[in-house]
């Protein structure tokens, strides 16, 4: 800064004498001059090797960032990746910023020096101004689909060309709100990147962390931020709680030897993933009035509708959303070496049935995309589905938090649901106006389909374009995704003409209403155009959605029910309302207090197997029950604990949603099946009337006669359940910490744990810290001692003599075993846990009872390993009934995955440990044991 002798006028804070010309310098307390210090210190050091020469690199931007700090004019420009400070990009309340007001951050600037390539951002560095024309502000519209029902509706359906005077949400529900915004919503920045931006690396790499931390210790810096980085987000610490666990390092090293401020640990891990996008709302008519891409924003920017002044300085004012740059997080994604090399899942899978529904790939709307000429007969193209549903974020405030998820398709069951993508969050008091918030979505990913995205596979070079072709979610997102009636209007169901029926004040839909077809999406599409150009509601639509604009994406069908909510939460919690909850005199209540105590009693004794997550709570505690609970309850529990206690009349019903669900979720559903559950769910929706009566006849009840179809299309319901989706919301609720920043720390925090891969090839990573990372964040909770095959052994061996029936049964077998053995008392076979009889650690869980490949049902007693380092085990034979359990006295569906147990043999037989096909789950109800198998491993 020159020394002019007047000072520019600073705003007024604490700092305000330190800057003024009369002002003593000699005053500034000696906390502060103490804190300064020791940060320039830290920074010092961790800047420079251990000789104290610093990195070239570094220097030569020392100057630059000086000036640029004290607004000089010869800022550098660099065309490069600038990793900005993190108050450029987040706001006031990320994780990694201090409460600083202007003052104190030019005085941070100035004694922390940036780290290389790094500079400090302005508006004019990105080509952005706050005062632009306003042809500028006009953002380029989406490129024409390729399907054709959107390319001819493009006039018409392109958000770009709706007013706001169309279908407004005050024609449609009277509150006045406005959805729908003109086409000079002014953008504060480009949106477009060059092929150079998407060649760079996710990081930038700064040469002094692949330093060690110190002589005769090979750990480098990175190494160590990158082990403490996994720890914190493993365990959802605190930013004050990873500051102090860096300052304990550094104490225990005698020695700053990692960074310890929530500055400088922003700029390392600041990376191109943690781009975002502001959009400003206008409050009063929900018009977007202005984007910004970093925080230099004005005090206010006027409504381009109502022209209201709308706060886009301050994020306290809640009105906005925010979206990801969803190119890098796919690049990040892609590039993991662990995901990289399993993205040909879907041609290199191995099926049970050649014609069987396994996953899906074998949907006929995903079979669609691959036929020739289609895009995803690329190999290099990938699909994605998405979800977007709201999380309470406290228990005493309305606040919610609205993310957007992304899934590839591609990837095998267990990693697709673990590695999602968060492409943007809305974060308010009350629901995202959809219409909105979902406009912005489509333009991002409109550029994962037009541009594609570059990324590096092994050495090579390749572009994929993401197309997306599912939206999983709830009935209400449903409803205000495709912007028609929700489920408690007329004509409410999105994917059929069911007009509703009010019932006692209420919409339901019952069967007797006629005939009524499903929708298409040239049926939709017009009934779109319809509602837009006479302002009123047209058979459920309110008017066009902004998902039209996804090229491919089907506006009907591209919605398939999701069975969390619909079949779980909805209809197996109504059904246990009306046994539990009803009336006394009704004919189906079975609440009172002997039954209750004898359902608890049931499930305390009952344990399930560990690939089953979460153990059953008593019936009496049902309302606190999840969505897993209610899975565990409608497939395994429910027939056997009511089978004396619920009338047959209605246990009979159950059979048919039992069995229904049960064929849909199968490991490989066959069209046999699909045709069943079919058949069964619309004889269960009729029954239900006649049973319960009209006003047991809501629209999740309705929704199960749509199961079958999204099966056929999408895959079993497995493939498009919510689940993923939840448990992502979970594990962001865990990591958020305090009432301060939500929306940023929401972004930040499950951005960094997605870019840690990238740091790894960012920087020089031994395998053996790679290896404890991925322990850490992945938390893998045992190692097997021995792997024989495709059998993993746990703990540690024992050599033990085996009995005389024992022997004998090995000799029948044929199997060559030495006497002694070497015994195990755990093993994994194909992801399921299994323990002998004698394992006595695991007292909760039931891991002894299994099926062959042959039928057989056997309960574990031994795991023995052969002289060839071959597996084979010993088990006695569960007997069963030939009749299914819920046939005769009454009942009439076969339920095929229940079994009643008639005995447990005492003769011993021999297998090898492959023949194992699956785990069951087994457990006595009164006097008559039953054996469950489950329908596949990864259905929640």
């Amino acid at each position: 800064m020159e020394d002019t002798g007047e000072l520019k006028k600073r705003k007024t804070g604490k700092y305000k004498r330190y800057f003024e010309p009369e002002g003593d310098t000699e005053k500034i307390p000696r906390t502060t001059k103490h804190r300064w210090n020791r940060s320039k210190q830290q920074t010092e050091v961790f800047l420079t090797g251990e000789d104290g020469s610093s990195d070239d690199s570094i220097s030569s931007h020392h100057s630059d960032w000086h000036q640029d700090a004290q607004g000089s004019d010869n800022s550098p420009s660099d065309d490069g990746l600038r990793a900005t400070p993190l108050t450029n990009h987040c706001g006031d309340d990320h994780p990694f910023n201090e409460s600083l007001d202007e003052d104190e951050l030019t005085l941070r600037n100035q004694h922390h020096p940036p780290l290389d390539g790094i500079h400090a951002v302005k508006s004019s560095d990105i080509g952005m101004s706050l005062e632009v024309d306003e042809s500028e502000l006009h953002r380029p519209t989406p490129s024409n689909n390729v399907w054709p029902h959107h390319s001819a509706l493009e006039e018409v359906m392109h958000f770009e060309d709706f007013h706001h005077e169309g279908v407004s949400e005050e024609n449609l529900d009277g509150d006045g709100d406005q959805s729908s915004s003109d086409d000079d919503d002014g953008a504060g920045s480009q949106y477009g990147s060059s092929d150079s931006e998407e060649d760079e690396p996710i990081f930038e790499t700064v040469e002094t962390l692949n330093e060690p931390l110190c002589d005769g210790i090979a750990t480098t810096r990175a190494e160590a931020l990158l082990m403490v980085m996994s720890f914190v987000m493993r365990y959802a610490l605190s930013t004050a709680a990873l500051v102090g666990l860096l300052q304990l390092i550094n104490q225990l090293f005698g020695r700053p030897v990692l960074v310890a401020t929530k500055y400088l640990l922003g700029k390392i891990f600041h990376n191109k993933c943690l781009k975002f996008s502001f959009h400003f709302y206008c409050q009063y008519c929900y018009t977007l009035v202005s984007t910004f891409q970093v925080d230099e924003r004005p005090e206010s920017v006027p409504c381009p509708h109502c022209e209201r002044a709308c706060m886009v300085k301050s994020l306290s004012a809640a009105n906005f959303f925010v979206t990801t740059d969803l190119k890098s997080q796919v690049k990040c994604l892609l590039e993991m070496p662990e995901l990289a090399a399993n993205l040909s899942y879907r041609n290199e899978r191995e099926k049970s049935e050649d014609d069987g529904i396994e996953d899906i790939f074998d949907g006929e709307a995903y079979k669609k995309l691959c036929e020739p000429g289609q895009p995803l007969s690329n190999p290099n193209n990938f699909s994605y589905s998405f979800n977007s549903d709201g999380m309470p974020v406290f228990q005493s405030s309305k606040y919610s938090l609205w993310p957007i998820y992304l899934m590839v398709n591609e990837l095998p069951p267990r990693l697709r649901n673990k590695h999602l993508i968060l492409a943007g969050v809305w974060f308010g008091k009350f629901e995202p106006k959809m219409n909105l918030f979902l406009k912005e979505f489509v333009t991002e990913a409109e550029k994962l389909r037009t541009d594609g995205v570059v990324w590096n596979n092994n050495g090579q070079e390749v572009k994929s374009r993401l197309y997306g072709v599912s939206c999983v979610v709830d009935a209400p997102a449903r409803a205000a995704m495709q912007n028609t009636v929700q489920f408690n209007g007329y004509m409410g169901c999105g994917l059929c003409y069911h007009p509703g029926v009010n019932v006692e004040g209420t919409v339901k839909y019952p069967m007797n209403v006629g005939e009524y077809n499903e929708r298409s999406d040239d049926e939709m599409l017009q009934d779109m155009r319809q509602a837009l150009e006479e302002g009123r509601i047209v058979r459920g639509v309110k008017g066009p959605s902004p998902l039209i604009n996804i090229g491919g994406f089907q506006i009907i069908w591209g919605f398939p029910v999701d069975f969390m909510h619909c079949v779980l939460l909805g209809v197996v919690r109504q059904l246990s309302d009306l046994w539990f909850n009803s009336p006394a005199h009704s004919p189906f209540y079975i609440g009172t207090p002997n039954n209750l105590t004898r359902l608890d009693q049931v499930i305390k004794q009952v344990q399930f197997p560990s690939f089953i997550s979460r153990t059953q709570r008593p019936v009496s505690e049902r309302k606190f029950w999840k969505a897993s609970e209610w899975y565990n309850w409608l497939l395994f529990l429910a027939l056997p604990c009511l089978t004396e206690i619920l009338p047959d009349e209605y246990l009979n019903h159950l059979c048919m949603l039992v069995e229904s669900i049960f064929l849909l979720l199968k490991k490989s559903v066959s069209k046999l099946d699909c045709n069943k559950a079919d058949f069964l769910l619309y004889a269960f929706v009729a029954k239900m009337q006649i049973l319960y009566g009209e006003r047991s006849m809501t629209f999740n009840v309705h929704s199960l006669t749509h199961l079958a179809r999204g099966v056929q299309s999408w895959g079993p319901l497995w493939t498009h359940s919510c689940f993923p989706f939840e448990a992502a919301n979970g594990k962001i609720k865990a990591l958020l910490h305090g009432n301060r920043g939500i929306i940023m720390q929401t972004l930040h925090k499950f951005l960094i744990i997605r870019s840690l891969p990238a740091f790894k090839l960012a920087y020089q990573i031994s395998p053996q810290t790679d290896v404890f990372c991925d322990d850490i964040l992945f938390s893998k909770k045992l190692s097997p001692s021995r792997i024989s095959d495709e059998v993993e052994l746990f703990g540690i061996g024992r050599i033990e003599q085996l009995a005389p029936e024992e022997v004998a049964a090995v000799e029948a077998s044929g199997i060559d075993l030495n006497d002694p053995v070497l015994t195990f008392h755990r093993m994994k076979i194909g992801g399921f846990m299994y323990h002998t009889v004698k394992y006595r650690k695991s007292r909760t869980r039931n891991n002894r009872v299994f099926a062959t490949k042959n039928g057989c049902i056997g309960e574990l007693q031994r795991i023995m390993c052969t002289g060839n380092n071959e597996c084979a085990i010993l088990f006695k034979k569960i007997e069963v009934a030939a009749v299914d359990a819920f046939v005769g006295d009454g009942m009439e569906i076969p339920v095929g995955h229940i079994k009643v147990s008639t005995n447990i043999t005492n003769n011993i037989y021999v297998t090898a440990a492959q023949d194992i096909a699956q785990s069951c789950i087994f457990f006595t109800v009164g006097n008559r044991s039953y054996v469950c198998f489950p329908p596949n491993c990864i259905a929640i």
